[in-house]
């Protein structure tokens, strides 16, 4: 009796399988019938076109079964033509769009790609849009997942998670601090070729965050950057900014061992300044400057010294200046 029971219900939870499987099929079917006639649609406009074509999508009883990937294949669009259109409004509106229509349809293949938008479109609404919507799109938290992006995705990626972290508006300054650090080990571990002014650019980022947040406990990563820079500008003086974030940031951070590493190129400089060239005055400007910051009165006879020096006006006021802003 007990195995016709069961018999019964496996046949009846067949029989409503074998109902269900064709109407589930039919749907699959029917979803990417409408994709590929959208998909064709959107490819065949133009881009005031392609802007009408989401939004009707968007008003089809049949969106949910293909939005995500039609929103998708926009926002790649929107990607390969960042270059020429970055500061399109049509474009802009497109990229805006297509993040709504991804949010609204939890596509989760997508959120990588809102990390490059937001780097290639230097728009607000749009880095802002992506903050709300990856939330939907992500496992976990997002402080967390835009870490892991930084620390282990391809350069161009990890530049775009740190700008959207850095426009999220509840992180306090320890938090940015703790980020910014994460972000510059992570440059200064990075040995590809690819991506390279990428690495420079989340770096230099990074250098700010550090010195806006007063970080500290980064001064080992930002002493290690500022003499990676200081090596590279002596054969290329391309990397003067970089080595000029790296002066500022040091400047900020109230460290011993950031104080002694200026005060030992600013003896260098002071050796050799009637040689020195325009670019290099700009390197010991800031590092006069970072010195009075600092206000170690270790750096009192090299911040003299500067005062006696072959250079320019603007520098011995401001080692003048630096001088009254050591504490004894």
């Amino acid at each position: 009796m007990m195995f016709f029971e069961a018999f019964k219900k496996a046949a009846v939870s067949g029989a409503l399988f074998v109902l269900v499987l064709p109407a589930v099929l039919d749907a699959q079917t029917r979803g990417e019938e409408l994709l590929n006639s959208y998909e064709r649609n959107f490819v065949r406009s133009d881009l005031p076109t392609k802007n009408n074509i989401l939004r009707d999508a968007a008003t089809d009883e049949a969106a949910p079964e293909f939005y995500g990937p039609l929103c998708a294949l926009a926002l790649q669009f929107a990607l390969d033509n960042a270059k020429l259109f970055r500061q399109d409004a049509d474009m802009i509106n497109l990229a805006v769009l297509s993040l709504q229509g991804l949010g609204a349809a939890s596509y989760r293949p997508a959120a990588e790609k809102l990390l490059q938008l937001c780097l290639y479109y230097e728009d607000n609404v749009i880095r802002h849009g992506a903050l709300k919507i990856l939330p939907r799109l992500i496992k976990g938290n997002l402080e967390a997942y835009l870490l892991r992006i930084v620390v282990n995705n391809p350069p161009e990626e990890k530049l775009a998670a740190l700008y959207l972290f850095l426009a999220m508006e509840n992180p306090g300054p320890e938090a940015r601090g703790r980020m910014a650090e994460s972000a510059l080990e992570t440059g200064l571990s990075f040995k590809g070729t690819q991506g390279k002014e990428q690495i420079r650019k989340l770096c230099r980022v990074s250098l700010g965050v550090i010195q806006e947040s007063r970080w500290v406990r980064s001064t080992p990563a930002v002493l290690k950057y500022y003499n990676q820079s200081l090596v590279s500008y002596r054969t290329d003086p391309s990397y003067k900014d970089d080595l000029l974030a790296s002066i500022d940031c040091l400047g900020a951070l109230k460290n011993t061992d950031a104080a002694q590493a200026l005060i030992l190129q600013m003896g260098l400089y002071n050796d050799r300044s009637s040689s020195l060239s325009s670019a290099d005055m700009e390197l010991v400007l800031a590092m006069v400057q970072s010195l009075g910051n600092l206000g170690y009165k270790a750096s009192y006879d090299v911040l003299y010294q500067a005062g006696t020096r072959s250079y320019p006006d603007e520098i011995k006021t401001a080692a003048r200046n630096a001088l009254d802003s050591l504490k004894w």
